[in-house]
């Protein structure tokens, strides 16, 4: 069975697709910031948990050194992300900012190239970044989220070409809505978190004789085409 890394797992999309995982024996390392709700996670098949902030980049770093010391893993999945604050272009907070693009444009990188290597010598491995329909949508007062996004994309988009003919796999995923925690306000009108965990397995599961590359999900009730 596969082993798998999941970023920003103690909520809302990783940790659906943790608990999917789990059920069906994936053998799971999980990072996640905060320990209540890593503590809280039941996982069967949990090879390892990290608690930290991914700012911390020393952390990040031990974190990633262990589970290549113990073999490395067959998918990543980088699905952690931040908004710190939603304001117009001319009111972003840079320390805002840089923080948006700490979490949701170096980690991930930062996780890749810890674990691609692996995947490179083996000719065989999947990542999975989950994105945003943000970076199809330029919504006002989303600037600062959105372009930290958008630089994650396309150093994802440049990896597929990278890779493809060394046996590793590359999937970008844009959710919409979802009513998770990263929201203020509960919204039931949009995507259940499962929802998009369960296109994630398919994909996984899925690829052998050629792969989704991009899926993008989104409620019925968003009209911001």
């Amino acid at each position: 069975m596969k082993t798998v890394l999941i970023t920003g797992a103690t909520d809302g999309i990783g940790k659906a697709i943790a608990q999917l995982l789990d059920e069906k024996g994936y053998e799971l390392y999980l990072f996640g910031r905060s320990q209540v709700k890593m503590d809280a996670l039941n996982i069967n098949h949990c090879k390892g948990k990290y608690t930290f902030d991914l700012k911390d980049r020393v952390a990040l770093q031990q974190a990633l050194d262990d589970i290549v010391q113990q073999g490395g893993v067959n998918v990543l999945i980088n699905n952690a992300g931040f908004n710190a604050k939603k304001a117009a272009i001319k009111d972003i907070a840079i320390e805002d900012l840089e923080d948006m693009y700490s979490v949701n444009t170096i980690a991930p990188l930062i996780c890749i190239q810890k674990c691609i290597p692996a995947m490179l010598e083996k000719k065989d491995g999947m990542i999975i970044n989950i994105l945003s329909s943000c970076c199809l949508f330029s919504n006002p007062d989303n600037g600062g989220y959105t372009s930290s996004k958008d630089a994650f994309e396309a150093l994802s988009k440049i990896l597929v070409k990278e890779v493809k003919d060394a046996g590793v796999k590359v999937l970008d995923v844009y959710p919409g809505g979802v009513d998770t925690n990263f929201r203020t306000n509960d919204r039931p009108d949009y995507l259940k978190p499962e929802t998009v965990a369960k296109h994630v397995i398919y994909a996984l599961e899925n690829n052998e004789d050629g792969m989704l590359q991009e899926i993008v999900v989104r409620p019925v009730v968003e009209n911001n085409y």
